[in-house]
């Protein structure tokens, strides 16, 4: 059976390579050439020109992504002809899933995903396409399943690639993922920005969540999924307040139905960035409150050489509205001390401090999933404040390679005109 479903979903992909591989099996080219027009349709619909699968999963994007580097490689094997844009396709689909991993290769649980090593994979668009960036980020191992698909070749391909070395931050323009990096190491620190495409049923609610950590411990995490099970913990994990994102007035920006279905959508606006050597910059914001009058933007600094990441939530709008921030945390260690939570764990620590000292902070628990059908206790951190007219919540995040936390300080500024040094009023603008 095959249907317009099919033409767009991952099933569809797994189908067909199914049905490439059984055309090599039985030398049906019949069946061979139904199943590569079948898929270079699926990929030239489905994948955007950054190389991102629309679902918007990194995992499905891996699963979709296994498929058709499979069918490439087994059509070299067997000297067949692919269409060239399916297989550039393919190509920028491996530099994409660079961009959907840590630094230490796993994948971020964004959408309906697991947190799974992607270093097999990595690797085989390293040795297929001679990609030296994908080696690195696999940190040089072949795993097993590249022996399987390369033979001994593996070992000949991976030594005359040139010399492996990283990429620093990247962008995912067409998707609206981005990926700031300290440095080029795999224990650098680093954020995760999602301002973008929804992603159909697998999507989330997330417009402008991050996502943080270093030395490959997370700091701020994305609850995951758990299940596809139609209950509250599947409608939970998939709300605004599962994801570090803004809230306004305890309403989320887009409407959970079920498990798969959506009501009223936020319409993203197109994220800005700036990466430099020193500072990366990303700015986005999003209409889910265009109703209430309202549009919040969020604004990042990430200063590389410190690990310190300046987050300026601002929200422009009138009448008096609940603003609120969520932080999820996982099963870490905390201390609130004033406005300043530190978090530690055994492999790195981080410490976000809340520069508006009107707001309430309160930690609560909360469920996170790294794994389909395994379900964690964690914890959620919520600030809020009510207030009236247009507001800032300033944020900064600090991220430590010690397991424990260093202080920093921090002091408010008057902000001086460009244009007559003379100092321009808080209520309009802030320095730190």
């Amino acid at each position: 059976t095959y249907t317009g479903f099919h033409a767009l979903s991952n099933w569809g992909v797994i189908q067909d390579h199914g049905l490439f591989l059984l055309s090599l099996y039985f030398n049906r080219e019949d069946w061979q050439a139904l199943a590569i027009r079948r898929l270079d349709k699926n990929i030239h619909h489905a994948v955007f020109r950054d190389g991102s699968q629309f679902e918007q999963s990194p995992m499905y994007h891996c699963e979709v992504l296994h498929c058709v580097a499979n069918t490439v490689l087994l059509a070299r094997q067997n000297h067949i002809d692919l269409p060239k844009r399916f297989v550039e396709k393919v190509r920028k689909m491996f530099l994409a899933l660079h961009t959907w991993t840590k630094p230490n290769g796993y994948l971020f649980c964004q959408s309906d995903s697991d947190e799974i090593m992607a270093g097999d994979l990595l690797m085989c668009g390293a040795l297929l396409y001679q990609e030296e960036t994908l080696a690195y980020r696999a940190q040089g191992e072949l795993f097993e399943q590249n022996y399987w698909y390369f033979g001994l070749q593996a070992e000949t391909l991976l030594a005359s690639l040139p010399t492996m070395q990283g990429v620093t931050s990247q962008a995912l323009t067409d998707s609206g993922n981005y990926l700031l990096l300290a440095n080029e190491k795999h224990e650098t620190g680093y954020v995760r920005f999602h301002l973008g495409r929804l992603g159909g049923g697998h999507g989330h609610v997330d417009q402008l969540h991050i996502s943080a950590g270093i030395k490959g411990g997370d700091c701020l995490i994305d609850s995951g999924r758990y299940t596809y099970v139609e209950n509250s913990t599947r409608l939970q994990l998939k709300e605004a307040s599962a994801h570090n994102l803004v809230r306004i007035d305890g309403e989320d920006f887009t409407e959970v139905l079920n498990s798969w279905g959506f009501g009223k959508r936020a319409v993203p606006l197109p994220a800005k960035h700036v990466y430099t050597e020193k500072v990366d910059y990303v700015h986005g914001a999003h209409l889910g409150y265009l109703h209430k009058g309202i549009v919040p933007v969020r604004k990042l600094v990430f200063v590389k050489e410190a690990n310190l990441l300046f987050i300026m939530d601002l929200f422009y709008g009138e009448g008096e509205h609940l603003y609120e921030q969520f932080w999820q945390i996982g099963n870490r260690n905390y201390h609130l001390h004033e406005h300043t939570i530190y978090l530690e764990g055994n492999d790195a620590s981080c410490s976000l401090h809340f520069l508006d000292k009107d707001v309430d902070i309160t930690v609560n628990p909360s469920l996170y999933s790294l794994r389909y059908n395994e379900l964690l206790d964690g914890k959620r951190v919520c600030v809020s404040r009510t207030t009236a007219g247009f507001y800032c919540m300033p944020t900064i995040l600090s991220l430590n390679t010690s397991s424990r936390v260093s202080p920093i300080q921090w002091e408010e500024h008057d902000v001086l005109s460009t244009l007559s040094d003379i100092p321009l009023s808080r209520d309009k603008v802030r320095g730190y």
